[in-house]
């Protein structure tokens, strides 16, 4: 309501008859810097992740300076880059420059464009194809300092925002440019970097601008202390300043090698007699990311391969740094489509204590995980990476929720497999299991609770294995012929002891409903019955005799019932079954 007032009055008030013209800009007002969000004339915004404007000078409520027109539609980035400058007495200076842009009006500024409403760009978008456009440089090699704000021009409304160039020793300090879609009368762009104390006294860049740069170098500092820069210099001198290689040393004292000097502006320099040294990255980039939210990996690409390969390339120590740093938030990143990516892959690189500091904050969330379609897989390698006794939180949350539905659901049977494959032998996981085998009956047939038994009877441990086969052997002829159950049937002629083995394999011939001779000429059953022969002809541990008479009971009956029926006789299905019948009495020398 406020708004709607302020619109009104700024309407009455400019639509009187001027005694005087004025000027179309006030003088220049001290500079202001107030959030805003949601406002009527921002056209930047986007549903999922909307930007906070810092409006620097002072505007009406139409979003201009004594004017009655809106703000326009402009879009651009201001660059920043630190630099290192040396000197004839060996000392070496710390600046950060901007770069500028000088086309036919002689007047600088920093790359902009105006967007294309046909196409509908975002301001992101008309801010990267300003810098391509501008420069010449891909902007791929820009990292966006403040993905959530923007500074904007309170006369122009061009929103301005702010990054670092991450491209490298090879862009040049000074070049030109010949912007695309250019007139032929047109002269060419003038680019070049400047320090930012140059930039700010100079009578070329308009107020406004200078009011800008000083805005974005403030919030630039925030984020990014003063440190040596992680890009290379342009030349190789013989001894140089190498950057200081602990972040720590930035902020308390520097290294007993090299000598800080504090100037009178309050910037830093370094003297070194050391010869010149590859600088390390990861400790810069390490501080910066840690002094952002963990939310920024929710929507940015680049953020994500960042912290990939910093986790790669880093050091122990920042690997934890990194660790505890996502922990702040590991709920909302375990279920993000891409961010659950990264958490998985913390457990690669982490150690011991860091594994177990991450699985410590995952653990208490077990129950809002197994039902998330992302965060599942975060929970899961949770339990592959956890130690023993450290699943207990667990296994006590899937008691409470009924370990068959846990079983049954269509992520939670993931997490059973990851339980019983890398806790089989865990004490405290072993009451839990034998009381999951005595359910068996309840789930053998379900689409998912089958892939849980069968990991039970490939891993589970002994005494758990054995209740399986007790509670299913009396069901494997109707397991054989179902769609899902089949698979287990093949499991337990697969992985089961000697023993278990042959009581499967006698409950297949000596079924009566359905008969062996149907379960054959199955679409399910006859791959199960196959793995049956490949077990009479390879199981070494059961007598011979014993496995060569359940291979001529087999043929019998599969003759028999061919004699019957002259159509299950020519069925494909029956055939392929009685090819495997004669390897396996070949291999029994039959």
């Amino acid at each position: 309501q406020g708004l709607a007032q302020d619109h009104l009055q700024a309407q009455a008030k400019y639509s009187r008859v001027r005694r005087r013209p004025r000027r179309r800009h006030s003088k220049t007002h001290p500079m202001a810097l107030q959030v805003a969000q949601n406002l009527p004339f921002c056209w930047c915004q986007r549903p999922e992740y909307p930007y906070g404007h810092l409006i620097v000078g002072q505007s009406n409520p139409l979003g201009r300076v004594n004017c009655t027109a809106p703000w326009g539609r402009n879009a651009g980035i201001i660059a920043l880059q630190h630099t290192f400058k040396h000197d004839f007495s060996g000392g070496t200076e710390l600046v950060t420059e901007v770069l500028l842009v000088s086309q036919q009006s002689q007047q600088l500024n920093f790359p902009t464009r105006k967007r294309d409403n046909a196409k509908g760009e975002l301001a992101y978008e008309v801010a990267s194809r300003a810098w391509y456009e501008e420069t010449g440089l891909l902007p791929d090699h820009l990292n966006f300092l403040m993905p959530t704000q923007v500074f904007v021009d309170a006369a122009s409304g061009c929103h301005y925002f702010l990054a670092r160039w991450e491209g490298g020793p090879g862009c040049p300090k000074r070049w030109s440019l010949r912007p695309m879609h250019a007139r032929e009368g047109k002269s060419i762009t003038m680019l070049q970097w400047t320090p930012i104390r140059e930039a700010q006294s100079s009578a070329e860049l308009g107020k406004l601008q200078r009011m800008i740069l000083t805005a974005a170098e403030e919030e630039y500092h925030k984020i990014l202390p003063l440190v040596p820069s992680v890009s290379m210099p342009s030349y190789p001198p013989m001894f140089w300043e190498s950057p200081v290689q602990n972040f720590n040393q930035i902020l308390s004292k520097p290294s007993s090698k090299a000598e800080a000097l504090v100037l009178d502006d309050g910037r830093k320099t370094w003297r070194t007699s050391r010869p010149f040294e590859k600088p390390c990255q990861t400790d810069w980039e390490v501080a910066v990311l840690l002094r952002r939210a963990p939310a920024v990996l929710l929507g940015s690409e680049h953020e994500r391969e960042a912290v990939l390969r910093l986790l790669q390339q880093g050091s122990t120590v920042e690997k934890s740094d990194i660790v505890r740093w996502i922990c702040t938030d590991i709920l909302s990143l375990a279920e993000d489509k891409h961010a659950c990516r990264v958490v998985q892959r913390l457990f690669d690189f982490a150690t011991t204590d860091d594994a177990s500091f991450l699985v410590a904050h995952i653990f208490p969330h077990t129950q809002r995980l197994l039902e998330s379609q992302h965060g599942n897989h975060v929970l899961t390698k949770a339990v592959e990476v956890a130690a023993l006794g450290e699943v207990k939180q667990v296994i006590d949350c899937v008691r409470e929720m009924d370990m068959v539905y846990v079983a049954q659901h269509r992520f939670g049977c993931r997490l059973f497999e990851r339980l019983i494959e890398n806790h089989a032998e865990d004490e405290v996981t072993a009451r839990f299991f034998d009381e999951f085998s005595q359910r068996a009956g309840e789930m053998h047939k379900h689409k998912y609770g089958n892939y849980a038994l069968q990991s039970m009877v490939e891993h589970g441990p002994t005494n758990s294995k054995r209740k399986v086969f007790t509670e299913l052997v009396p069901e494997v002829p109707g397991m054989a012929v179902d769609r899902f159950a089949s698979h287990l049937a093949q499991k337990m002629i697969q992985c089961g002891d000697p023993e278990d083995k042959l009581q499967t394999v006698k409950a297949l011939i000596q079924a009566e409903e359905p008969a062996l001779a149907r379960i054959a000429a199955d679409r399910f059953g006859n791959f199960v019955v196959k793995d049956m022969l490949q077990c009479l002809s390879t199981e070494d541990e059961i007598p011979e005799k014993e496995r060569a008479a359940l291979a001529e009971l087999v043929r019998a009956k599969l003759d028999e019932a061919a004699e019957e029926s002259s159509e299950l006789a020519e069925s494909e299905t029956f055939q392929t079954v009685r090819q495997a019948l004669e390897e396996c009495r070949k291999a029994l020398f039959l």
